[in-house]
């Protein structure tokens, strides 16, 4: 799974000319990466994602705005930042893909999640990015319990 993730990143980013996280090429490689990501993501949470449907990526200039590095509305969508570093999009399209399964698998429904729910779900969220991160051999990019209490306000 490891050399699926890396070795079809290394193929996209090596591919990739300067603009073509920009195109129609970035949606095709985003969705050809986001199968591995979300199988490696069902393994760590141990979701039972037999029934799941791979969702689909979309960047967008709107998530930048809201100061956001992703974003779970609902659906089989995951809407990543626009202009995203390509390892912090991995990353994020993990994190955003554990909160689907949340809510299609764990049966969470995002509007009614109160402060605490949503704390905790934060928190299974950022922990399995963790994991991954670690996974992948970029534990420079794992975050601490005090950069996930700052940024969710999560007692």
């Amino acid at each position: 799974m490891k050399l699926a993730v890396v070795g079809t990143l290394v193929a996209i980013l090596g591919g990739a000319g300067a603009g073509a996280w920009m195109t129609g090429e970035q949606y095709r490689a985003d969705q050809v990466l986001i199968k591995d990501i979300f199988e490696r993501a069902c393994e760590i949470t141990y979701y039972d994602c037999s029934k799941a449907v791979v969702p689909t990526v979309r960047r967008s200039k709107q998530v930048s705005d809201q100061h956001f590095k992703g974003v779970y509305m609902g659906g089989a969508i995951l809407w990543i930042e626009e202009d995203q570093e390509h390892i912090q999009s991995v990353l994020t399209m993990f994190h955003e893909s554990v909160h689907y399964l949340q809510v299609e698998i764990g049966g969470v429904d995002p509007l009614m999640v109160s402060k605490p729910a949503g704390c905790i779900l934060e928190r299974e969220a950022m922990e399995a990015t963790n994991e991954f991160a670690e996974y992948m051999g970029l534990p420079q990019f794992k975050r601490n319990l005090r950069e996930w209490k700052m940024t969710y306000r999560c007692p």
